[in-house]
């Protein structure tokens, strides 16, 4: 209650206890919202009816990596030509339909599917895939996907806006909600599609340009350990 104590709360969050975090921030202004990418600022403060104040609320994703880590990955690994697949909380046709098309290509691939897989053996596959193929659901960070990232792994996403729409839904009734599976995204990184259509369409132009892309850029500057740090003292 001291208003010469500021205090940050966040960036990850409940979804539960939202509506009360809110009100103390707005009755104690010395209580900072965090919330993790662009898309949950909005959520939070114009699309979700909670009466954020908007300079209550800041945008300030965790880190993932310090930056000496992602010094190393930016060397070349000895990648073998092969695919690494994440697959979270997405129906199950969705895989069905990636693994399919993967197949009648002859591209071998690596399977991890959230909650039955170690981070460790997560890593250890990104650092040794040609590239990867992203399928997840709505997520306020997405540290898998930005791990993936750090690594300097190039990435085909499936971001399905309809699906992470609905996920939304499920917890704040019906609305049009900035939804991603991806918060934080640079043509550095890959390609992003939306059904698979696109998925179809755009493959062979996403391997043609696979040495082009360099993901481990916008993590540097948004998603170090350091980052993180400063980005918290400015506050």
């Amino acid at each position: 209650k001291d208003p010469e104590n500021k205090i940050l709360v966040g960036p990850l969050f409940n979804v539960e206890y939202q509506k009360k975090l809110i009100e103390y921030t707005n009755k104690h202004p010395n209580i900072k919202k965090l919330v993790a990418s662009d898309a949950a600022y909005k959520n939070i403060v114009y699309e979700f009816g909670l009466d954020a104040e908007p300079n209550n609320v800041f945008v300030c994703p965790s880190g993932v990596i310090s930056k000496k880590e992602l010094k190393k990955n930016l060397d070349e690994y000895k990648r073998e030509n092969k695919c690494l697949v994440y697959f979270k909380k997405r129906e199950k046709k969705d895989l069905k339909l990636v693994l399919n098309f993967l197949e009648s290509r002859n591209i071998r691939y690596e399977l991890f599917e959230y909650g039955k897989y170690s981070n460790k053996a997560l890593m250890k596959a990104a650092k040794k895939s040609r590239f990867g193929v992203y399928i997840s659901c709505v997520e306020s960070q997405g540290f898998a996907v930005q791990e993936l990232m750090a690594c300097n792994l190039p990435l085909y996403v499936w971001d399905d806006l309809d699906a992470n729409t609905r996920n939304l839904s499920r917890y704040y009734g019906k609305g049009n909600f900035s939804g991603t599976s991806v918060t934080l995204w640079s043509e550095n990184n890959g390609k992003i599609v939306h059904n698979f259509e696109e998925f179809q369409y755009n493959f062979e132009k996403f391997l043609l340009d696979l040495d082009n892309y360099i993901p481990t850029k916008l993590v540097e500057e948004f998603l170090t350990f350091e980052s993180f740090q400063n980005k918290l003292l400015s506050i």
